[in-house]
């Protein structure tokens, strides 16, 4: 628990020390998740409000980082169980996605975060639509979703079925557990492709031909990611994507952190 405490302090620190939203969001994360790890999920509360209260100062109430803010809060209401108060901040949060962001596979998230709040208090007749609108909505957007976020279909799922168990549903339990059972398969593949791999001692050189769609192996923090190359630049340096990464995470690379993917082959003709 003490290692807990002052982990927690030396990131509040650096929170009321870093200036710009882009390292206090970082830093706060980093709370989070050291309070997730030591499983003290109402902890949480108090550093997203934090945030929101700043965003709200900083930028305003309808602005993108705004939104998210209001959803992380929310998130976290529903998992602390307190569905009324998630309602609130849910429900402006989603009037803001669909005005600026009607598209985004988030929205959707959103509206299906809505609907738990809404079931949480046994309001199922108005939560019904927004589960259902919701993970529909994201279903249809599976491709945009990035590996880390397709966690958001299962419990988009799990919503429903525990919906359809509270109002004595049997069939459409049945129906929606078999969707969770595809879901968590889904979700359990993907979490595959986003691990560190073994180099395969296969060197990208100046000489080596890539071109767009290429596979390859990327060297960060001394592992080895699968990547795809997404752009070749004029100086040799690669542009690449992490496989089933978020595209905030695309960066341009030199060659020298890059391998093929297979095994090192010899030719006896070239010795």
């Amino acid at each position: 628990m003490r290692r807990v405490t002052v982990a927690v302090d030396h990131y509040r620190n650096s929170l009321g020390q870093l200036a710009g939203l882009k390292r206090q969001r970082t830093t706060g994360s980093h709370i989070v998740d050291t309070y997730n790890l030591a499983g003290q999920f109402d902890k949480d509360l108090p550093l997203y409000e934090e945030s929101l209260k700043l965003k709200k100062a900083k930028l305003g109430g309808e602005y993108p980082s705004t939104a998210r803010s209001m959803a992380y809060l929310g998130s976290a209401l529903l998992k602390n169980q307190s569905f009324a108060e998630a309602e609130t901040y849910l429900r402006e949060c989603l009037t803001i996605r669909e005005k600026i962001l009607p598209d985004d596979w988030r929205t959707f998230r959103d509206k299906s975060m809505l609907g738990g709040a809404l079931a949480g208090q046994k309001k199922f007749q108005e939560a019904e639509p927004l589960l259902i609108a919701g993970y529909q909505g994201m279903k249809h957007r599976k491709a945009k979703i990035p590996a880390a976020g397709k966690i958001r279909l299962v419990e988009a799922v799990e919503r429903l079925v525990q919906l359809y168990e509270a109002t004595g549903k049997k069939q459409a339990v049945t129906k929606w557990k078999t969707e969770l059972t595809q879901r968590q398969a889904a979700v359990t593949k993907a979490a595959k492709e986003m691990r560190p791999v073994q180099p395969s001692g296969k060197p990208v050189s100046p000489k080596t031909q890539l071109k767009a769609g290429n596979r390859v192996l990327v060297e960060w923090n001394d592992k080895w990611w699968k990547g795809q190359v997404l752009k070749v630049l004029p100086d040799g340096n690669v542009k690449i994507h992490y496989v089933s990464w978020d595209a905030k995470f695309d960066e341009v690379a030199p060659r020298t952190r890059l391998r093929l993917p297979g095994k090192k082959t010899s030719n006896p003709k070239n010795r």
